[in-house]
């Protein structure tokens, strides 16, 4: 009998709906998504407005000189916060352009005051981004009453980060069970390619992976949308200019940043998915796969926190976890890893794949002989 890709796969959803797996990242997607929705809901001008009057009565009782630093930094905080809500909400559009001409002529004014070339690059997009809202009618958003784009920027976000959770728990043991089980014994006796057995798990892992994410993602947006309503897509981002460049960035709309970022979500996972599987081809045991995957990808991190380290972020898979901020290069700006961008990006996910699926390949290539002979 001749296993197919589609074969093998089949037998790998089945796998995981006995072991409940599909069941539990469900959970995990749901909970999170009601979340994303539920505080979305729950942000609100009269919150904050609250918020701002127990501040300022604290502030009068202030006794030390640290405490009222802090409350005067958070009235700061919120009387902007709310004056921004209400230029973005409740302000004729006749104010809004007059604030969008005032910040105009603060920025040329805080333009010719800077000596730095690269800091008059990201002044000239805050100007173009705000003279294409003039010039398009368009309102500023705010940080309290997030609207459908801002949910789906938080989402993607969010689920960005429990992709590798997800992730890891689908695929951490799809090799290592196999071993456990004494299923691989059966596998090896058949005329069955060891390399279609690594594919089928890996494009299992990151098709049900990708489909948790994305469907969770777009059921936020859509949801938050009937809600309070839909933002259009043609708003636009701002991409911030690369280091050492004399052109000043284009801005994008929100739609080809939503997609880009589907993209980029889509190959990390793909990505993990490779790494997983290449750790429980490397490793028997469940727990110490899990243990040590999660502190290879936290070492990987831990690039993006310590300064000396963030510039070679752009170099570990890890570093690609941050689709939005990749896309509209704040992530390339805030580490200093200006050689990364969207292209780049897939490339080096796509290499580590590759990598990661090679390893896995050979690795259950010897532990056939392995089996065999025992």
């Amino acid at each position: 009998m001749n296993y197919s890709i589609a074969s093998l796969m089949k037998n790998e959803i089945i796998k995981l709906y006995r072991k409940k797996k599909i069941l539990i990242c469900v959970i995990v997607a749901v909970i999170a998504s009601i979340w994303l929705i539920v505080s979305g809901i729950g942000n609100n001008i009269e919150n904050d407005r609250f918020q701002l009057k127990n501040a300022q009565g604290d502030l009068s009782k202030a006794a030390s000189v640290e405490e009222k630093k802090s409350l005067e930094d958070a009235v700061s905080g919120l009387k902007k916060s709310i004056a921004q809500y209400e230029l973005s909400v409740n302000a004729p559009m006749k104010e809004v352009k007059e604030n969008y001409n005032k910040q105009i002529m603060d920025l040329n004014s805080e333009k010719e005051k800077s000596s730095n070339h690269y800091k008059t690059l990201i002044i000239d997009s805050n100007i173009n981004f705000i003279k294409y809202l003039d010039e398009n009618n368009l309102r500023p958003t705010n940080e309290i009453q997030l609207d459908s784009n801002g949910r789906m920027k938080n989402a993607i976000g969010v689920f960005s980060i429990l992709a590798i959770i997800i992730t890891l728990i689908i695929a951490s043991d799809m090799v290592s069970s196999e071993f456990a089980s004494g299923t691989i014994k059966v596998l090896i006796t058949r005329p069955v390619s060891r390399f279609k057995i690594i594919l089928s798990k890996f494009i299992i892992s990151t098709v049900i992976c990708s489909l948790f994410v994305l469907t969770a993602e777009i059921i936020v947006y859509l949801l938050t949308g009937l809600i309070k309503g839909f933002a259009t897509l043609n708003y636009p981002e701002k991409v911030y200019p690369v280091l050492g460049d004399s052109n000043i960035s284009p801005m994008i709309p929100e739609w080809k940043l939503f997609i880009y970022s589907f993209i980029l979500q889509v190959l990390f996972i793909a990505c993990l998915s490779a790494f997983f599987i290449m750790m429980s081809s490397l490793i028997k045991n469940n727990l110490y796969i899990a243990v040590l995957s999660v502190f290879i990808i936290a070492v990987g991190f831990s690039f993006r926190i310590f300064e000396g380290l963030k510039f070679c972020s752009g170099l570990l898979f890890t570093g690609y976890f941050d689709c939005i901020n990749i896309v509209n290069r704040k992530m390339q700006m805030d580490s200093g890893a200006s050689y990364v961008s969207v292209g780049e990006a897939i490339i080096v996910l796509v290499l580590y794949t590759a990598a990661f699926l090679f390893v896995s390949k050979r690795k259950i290539e010897a532990r056939d002989v392995e089996v065999t002979a025992a």
